[in-house]
């Protein structure tokens, strides 16, 4: 019997460790770094150089974290899915909806994730695949 617990802890160990962080069920999902934030009225370009602040997002199926500095600032559900209506940024009408009520239109280029904002003065949020 022990030897039946033995082989069942470590079946279920093995694939707990083999768990990524990442959901490969869609393109976006994983972790990515802000490389820049560009656009505004004014023509605004922020970056790590010129704001001091590193940025990481980490995006799945249905949820969302988002850390500056290595501090978890914003965390919550997150829906991606695509959009009938014209979508600022997005060839395909692709949506990122997270649970603030903020919507991006995103784009995959590379390992580039391109984030738009949804109005014609917001910005675009670039980050590159970890």
């Amino acid at each position: 019997m022990n030897r039946i617990k033995w082989i069942l802890m470590l079946t279920i160990g093995g694939s707990l460790l083999s768990c990524s962080w990442d959901d490969p069920s869609h393109p976006i999902a994983g972790t990515w770094t802000w490389l820049y934030s560009a656009g505004g009225i004014g023509g605004s370009y922020q970056s790590p150089e010129n704001t001091g602040s590193q940025r990481q997002l980490l995006i799945w199926e249905s949820y969302y974290s988002d850390y500056i500095d290595g501090e978890l600032v914003r965390h919550g559900s997150s829906t991606i899915s695509q959009e009938d209506d014209y979508v600022l940024g997005s060839e395909n009408g692709d949506v990122l909806e997270l649970d603030n009520g903020w919507v991006y239109g995103w784009r995959l280029q590379n390992d580039s994730l391109y984030l738009y904002d949804q109005c014609f003065d917001c910005f675009v949020h670039v980050f590159v695949r970890e």
